[in-house]
């Protein structure tokens, strides 16, 4: 009994033996990091796999994979093909590079005028990516409201280009490390004319890396974006202003003291009104809407006019129809009368600012063949009235 327990005991040590020696001797091309594997293939024979996106919550921050070898440091995108030979026994893991675009601000230069986006990385990150990648390079994408629509909210080259939509691609302006030590790059999107002032941008940085056999990846800062427009920025940068003066707050701006000179001041006036652009749609009541770009900062509705002209009409009209209509009158004298049985579209601002002859630049609307200023509006308790006719345009 004792020998039959002996040879059933040393049977189970020589098979442990041979699976370790089985398992010892095989040899892998390996992608993980911190004991959590995304992808393993075995080398027993030569091969190719495709580098993977790793697994976890951080996928979309990923350039690529780091293998260590005596020869140096070996490099891989994020979907390029490595191939490997037999017997090829090498472990990756991944590289990462958090983007973070956080802030925007006006520059004053003349026709350079517009909205500075900076972006900022961690500095090991940014230090490692550059030992490992030749090729970088660095910039930021712009995205309007319809350009978001169109993507369904996806901030990145292709999904523009699937949309059919041309990408706005700023590159960067250059690098520098700020006070918190990290690096950081700056893109300003300039051509900023009064009506576009009134839209808002949403940029993304982005930083581009292209290895030696052409392959590509992008890694954007797609959950820490940022949206500016230029005719908020300009308001801001106005109320900046101290009842002293000091080294930052040098220039006289009426009876308080600005970081601007009188040029600048004068400039951010300018970008400080509020401009409107309106789209001529044959689908809506009046032919007419806000742009899509607008609606980040504009809310609009319309409203209704009684003819009382037309007894047969049984139709409620809202008390603000009913004011707008008198306040159209005031504002028109006879001419309103042509207005009964027609409308307004009614637009206001969000941020409940009161719009007046004072701060309202450029009110414009796009016929699709050209785009052509708005003559007959006027305000009222706040908000922009732009009336419309039955039959007729009246532009």
């Amino acid at each position: 009994m004792r020998r039959l327990c002996f040879l059933v005991l040393l049977t189970l040590c020589l098979i442990l033996l041979i699976a370790c020696g089985d398992n010892q001797d095989k040899t892998y091309i390996t992608f993980g990091e911190a004991g959590l594997l995304t992808a393993q293939v075995e080398t027993t024979q030569a091969g190719s796999i495709r580098v993977p996106s790793p697994a976890g919550i951080n996928a979309d921050s990923c350039v690529g994979w780091q293998a260590k070898t005596e020869g140096g440091n070996i490099f891989l995108l994020v979907g390029a093909t490595y191939t490997y030979e037999a017997g090829e026994n090498k472990s990756f893991s991944p590289v990462y590079l958090d983007l973070e675009t956080h802030e925007a601000a006006l520059v004053l230069d003349g026709a350079d005028t517009g909205i500075c986006f900076t972006t900022k990385i961690m500095n090991k990150e940014w230090e490692k990516l550059a030992t490992l990648a030749p090729d970088v390079t660095h910039g930021t994408l712009i995205f309007t409201a319809s350009d978001m629509s169109a993507t369904g909210g996806t901030l990145t080259h292709a999904a523009l280009q699937q949309a059919g939509k041309e990408p706005v691609d700023i590159p960067a302006d250059g690098m520098f490390v700020n006070v918190a030590e990290q690096t950081c790059f700056t893109s300003t999107l300039t051509a900023i004319s009064d009506v576009l002032g009134s839209k808002s941008y949403t940029a993304v940085g982005y930083v581009k890396i292209t290895c030696i056999d052409g392959s590509v990846r992008y890694v954007y800062a797609n959950s820490k974006t940022c949206s500016a427009s230029a005719v908020l920025l300009a308001r801001a940068a106005l109320s900046d202003l101290s009842d002293t003066q000091d080294g930052t707050y040098q220039y006289a701006a009426g009876d308080k003291f600005s970081p601007y000179n009188n040029e600048e001041q004068a400039k951010l006036a300018e970008l400080s009104k509020f401009s409107v652009l309106l789209v001529s749609d044959a689908t809506v009541r009046g032919n007419r809407r806000l742009h899509d770009d607008y609606f980040t900062l504009y809310t609009s509705h319309m409203i209704v006019f009684r003819d009382d002209s037309n007894a047969s009409q049984n139709v409620e009209y809202s008390e603000e129809a009913q004011a707008i209509y008198r306040a159209l009158g005031q504002a028109l004298g006879t001419e309103a009368r042509y207005y009964a049985g027609g409308g307004a579209l009614i637009i206001d601002v969000k941020d409940s600012t009161e719009l007046s002859a004072e701060n309202v630049g450029s009110i414009l609307i796009d016929y699709g063949v050209s785009v052509i200023e708005v003559s007959i509006y006027f305000f009222y308790n706040g908000s922009l009235v732009v009336p419309y006719k039955v039959y007729t345009r009246p532009y």
